[in-house]
């Protein structure tokens, strides 16, 4: 099955008729890794070392796409509290039998943003270089550190990222995947949503930090930053 949903107790509560097999999260206690986690990499990087979840859902994205690799196929990478539109519904085979000519990301939702601030998001964080596929709009972005909720990885991405002999990055640091050679692309409009009054089996009940009147100072300058963006972008100088 190309589409894994990552659970630790194989709970999926919002899967709305898609086709998908569970994938048993690793939480390096009831279930640990074949794979190295190099946790001197990680602090070098991030400036800390990480938590157990981190190191469990970055060592579970991998081998979910370790496994892909030997397929050669697409695979899409879920969350157990994701939330399944029925855009995503009509548009995901496609994604998965779509052959990528280069190795390519889709991230197709956003972890913490619900459906009434997207308008804010796309505001803070505007997309460049925008491309359809299936009818869909995806771009780059400078949110290269944003979580993904539901995400696609190309079969050429699958056997770039499978050649990585052991782990050392957070699971959503696409800037590392981009230095891989992999072009990342985020959806302008999510199709896959967190539900976030809901703690996932491999984390915490997530915060909705994208609400204006939670953070709005901060919001502003986001806003504020994302015209200034689109500014440059203008003027070529992005």
């Amino acid at each position: 099955m190309s589409v894994k949903v990552i659970s630790l107790n194989r709970q999926f509560s919002n899967p709305l008729g898609i086709q998908y097999s569970f994938f048993d999260g690793i939480d390096n206690k009831n279930r640990k890794s074949e794979f190295k986690f190099n946790l001197e990499k990680f602090e070098a990087k991030y400036g800390r070392y990480p938590t157990n979840g981190e190191i469990g859902c970055a060592l579970s994205h991998f081998e979910i796409i370790k496994s892909t690799s030997k397929n050669s196929r697409n695979v899409i990478i879920m969350e157990d509290d994701a939330i399944v539109s029925p855009m995503f519904k009509e548009k995901y085979l496609e994604f998965i039998n779509h052959e990528f000519e280069r190795p390519v990301i889709l991230i197709f939702g956003y972890v913490k943003l619900s459906p009434k601030n997207v308008w804010l998001y796309k505001l803070k964080w505007p997309k460049f270089n925008k491309i359809k596929l299936s009818g869909l709009k995806f771009g780059n972005s400078n949110h290269s550190g944003c979580g993904a909720v539901a995400y696609l990885v190309s079969d050429k991405a699958c056997q770039l990222i499978s050649n990585q002999y052991e782990i050392w990055w957070q699971a959503d640091d696409w800037r590392v995947y981009h230095k891989m050679g992999i072009d990342v692309l985020f959806i302008e409009n999510p199709i896959i949503f967190e539900d976030i009054y809901s703690p996932t089996t491999t984390g915490s009940a997530a915060i909705e930090i994208d609400s204006f009147w939670s953070y709005p100072v901060d919001n502003l300058q986001g806003i504020i930053s994302g015209f200034l963006k689109r500014f440059r972008l203008k003027k070529g100088q992005f």
